[in-house]
């Protein structure tokens, strides 16, 4: 993505304010980058999230259904993300799991049609 934009790591990390050698951790797989930086990246560059997440084509939001991020989903992910991976369970009540996993639902099975 960096490259079809035409820029350098060094370059492309200053634009979203990050360190270059974090960057390249990003692109070498070494670490990911977090959900509101993702967003920041697809919005900016107008790049898909299914692109940014999971590689897949097309890699621009504007070709025919490609759905954006849904902020709040992704931030709801991320919390949960955040948690599991510091060996907590997520502080959600069962109604709000519920709530999580419908938005969920309803998030993929949108970008499945």
């Amino acid at each position: 993505m960096r490259e079809s934009e035409g820029m350098g790591q060094a370059e492309f990390a200053a634009r979203f304010d990050l360190r270059r050698e974090l960057y390249g951790f990003f692109e070498r797989g070494v670490s990911e980058p977090g959900s509101e930086l993702l967003m920041k990246i697809g919005q900016e560059c107008g790049i898909s999230g299914d692109y940014l997440l999971f590689g897949k084509e097309p890699m621009r939001q504007a070709q025919k259904g490609v759905i954006p991020f849904d902020q709040e989903v992704m931030q709801k992910c991320s919390m949960v993300a955040r948690h599991i991976a510091a060996g907590q369970n997520p502080p959600l009540t069962p109604q709000a799991e519920a709530q999580m996993a419908s938005e969920l639902y309803e998030f993929f099975m949108r970008k499945r049609q």
